[in-house]
């Protein structure tokens, strides 16, 4: 599915037309002939530096991560992704810090990145520093399971939520649980390392709820769009991963009378009945 254009009403222009503006110059100077049209350009012209400074990134491969002498590297489509799709009224939150939390001080987003580690913060910062990238990002140096319910330097709506944090279950969980309910309808949520076995449990969770569409998955990285609000009252027999569950039930109440009564018996003595 398409991520462009309507995914967010909120906001009058759409990729469509930083495509159209932003990469061809000779439709560009056309345009510009028309008063009504300068907006647009000078936000195309401002988009197309930003995806020049995601590429610098790219190709810098910038060490930030104090724990790991490798350099770690989301996906460089993920990065162009999520440029792609972000905008500087939007409120962002990420677990864990890195390449994307430089992508969303190059959107300058309202950002807030939950992170205990203080070296990589200064890292972050320097880079944006010296790159001429303007510093939008509140950071808070601890672990997201503390952070997130205490709520502090937290806004009550979040347009977009990245979770890269603790991939050791069930941090990924706490993170969507806190961050979930302030995600609007149209908002974007994505999980990165999601087939990591305590990430997978979120993802495959995700893909089954009908309150949460899929719009792009990458190798390692998945986004998802809210389609509608969680309702106030929901148990696990509401959730659809619980299905199973149910018909499980149902089938092995429909099979019953017409099974042997050795095979029963041998049942019964299995499961202690």
């Amino acid at each position: 599915m398409a991520f462009k254009g309507a995914t967010f009403p909120r906001y009058w222009w759409s990729l469509a037309n930083v495509e159209l503006f932003g990469v061809q110059p000779q439709l560009m100077a056309a345009v510009s002939e028309h008063q009504g049209n300068r907006l647009r350009i000078h936000f195309a012209t401002t988009w197309q530096r930003s995806m020049d400074k995601v590429g610098k990134l790219i190709s810098d491969l910038p060490q930030f991560h104090s724990w790991s002498r490798e350099r770690i590297m989301i996906g460089r489509d993920v990065l162009r992704f999520l440029r792609d799709n972000l905008r500087p009224s939007m409120h962002t939150l990420e677990t864990g810090a890195g390449y994307t939390t430089v992508v969303f001080a190059i959107a300058e987003t309202e950002h807030v990145c939950i992170t205990p580690y203080k070296e990589e913060t200064e890292a972050i910062r320097n880079y944006c520093r010296e790159h001429d990238i303007k510093d939008t990002i509140t950071f808070i140096h601890e672990s997201s399971d503390i952070a997130l319910p205490l709520g502090t330097s937290i806004p009550e709506e979040i347009d977009f939520v990245f979770i890269d944090g603790a991939h050791r279950f069930p941090f990924p969980i706490l993170d969507w649980h806190f961050t979930e309910r302030k995600i609007p309808v149209g908002g974007v949520i994505g999980i990165d390392d999601c087939y990591v076995p305590s990430v997978r449990i979120l993802y495959d969770f995700l893909l089954e709820e009908a309150e949460w569409e899929l719009v792009r998955r990458f190798r390692d990285t998945s986004f998802f769009r809210r389609r509608t609000k969680t309702p106030e009252f929901v148990d696990w027999h509401n959730q659809r991963m619980n299905k199973w569950y149910f018909t499980r039930g149902k089938v092995r109440d429909a099979v019953r009378p017409f099974l042997p009564r050795r095979l029963l018996k041998f049942r019964r003595s299995l499961i202690g009945e």
